[in-house]
C-alpha cells in the first residue's frame, strides 16, 4: 500500500495519512485554546541508547508522542509544526558516510520526505538556524506524564532555545497529543 508503513511484518499497514491528520487534529485544539499566532510546536523523537558503554543498541521504540504525530521509526530526530500553516518539517541526523559500511545506504532527505509525507526535511544540526528562521511568536512544547506508560514527556530542547519564548504543556497521552493549556 503507497503511502502506508507497518509496525511489523505481521501488522495491518497503517496510511501516513494518519500522522497528517493527528498533526491537524493538535492544531485545532491548540487553536481553540488560543494559541498565539506565528508560533511553532517543537517534538523531540527518542534517542539512541548503548548498553553499558557498548557499541550494543537496544531495540529502539519511538517516543510515543513523536509517533503520533509523524511515524518516524528512526532516533534521533526533532520536527516542528507551524501553528498558522501546519506546515511539518522533520529533522533527521547528518550521518557520517562511514555509517553506510555497516548499516546499509544512507536515506536522502527527500527519501525522508517522500517516506514521512511531510513538507520538509533538514538536519538536526539546523535546527537552531531554522528556528530562528521561522522567528516564531513561541515555541510550544509538552511536558507530562503518559497517562497509559506512566512515563514523564521531556521537552524539546536544543542549544539556543533560551531565547524563545517556550511554553509548556502538560500532555498526558498519544491520543491526545495536544498541546494544552499553554503556560510560561
Amino acid at each position: 500500500m503507497p503511502g502506508a508503513a507497518r509496525q511489523g511484518n505481521d501488522t495491518q499497514p497503517l496510511p501516513r495519512a494518519m500522522h497528517q491528520e493527528h498533526r491537524a487534529k493538535v492544531l485545532d485544539h491548540m487553536r481553540a485554546a488560543g494559541v498565539v499566532p506565528g508560533g511553532l510546536i517543537l517534538v523531540q523523537g527518542g534517542e539512541t541508547n548503548e548498553r553499558h558503554d557498548t557499541d550494543h543498541e537496544p531495540i529502539f521504540r519511538q517516543e510515543s508522542n513523536f509517533h503520533y504525530l509523524f511515524g518516524v521509526a528512526e532516533p534521533d530526530c526533532y520536527a516542528t509544526i507551524a501553528t498558522d500553516t501546519g506546515t511539518a518539517t522533520l529533522f533527521v541526523p547528518r550521518l557520517p558516510a562511514g555509517y553506510a559500511v555497516w548499516m546499509g545506504a544512507i536515506a536522502s532527505l527527500d527519501d525522508f520526505k517522500r517516506k514521512y509525507e511531510v513538507d520538509a526535511v533538514r538536519y538536526v544540526d539546523e535546527l537552531p538556524a531554522a528556528v530562528a528562521e521561522a522567528k516564531p511568536s513561541a515555541l510550544y512544547v509538552y511536558s507530562g506524564i503518559n497517562t497509559d506508560s506512566k512515563a514523564k514527556g521531556t521537552p524539546a530542547s536544543f542549544e539556543g532555545i533560551a531565547g524563545y519564548t517556550v511554553r509548556v504543556s502538560a500532555c498526558v497521552s498519544p491520543v491526545r497529543a495536544c498541546i494544552r493549556n499553554p503556560t510560561r
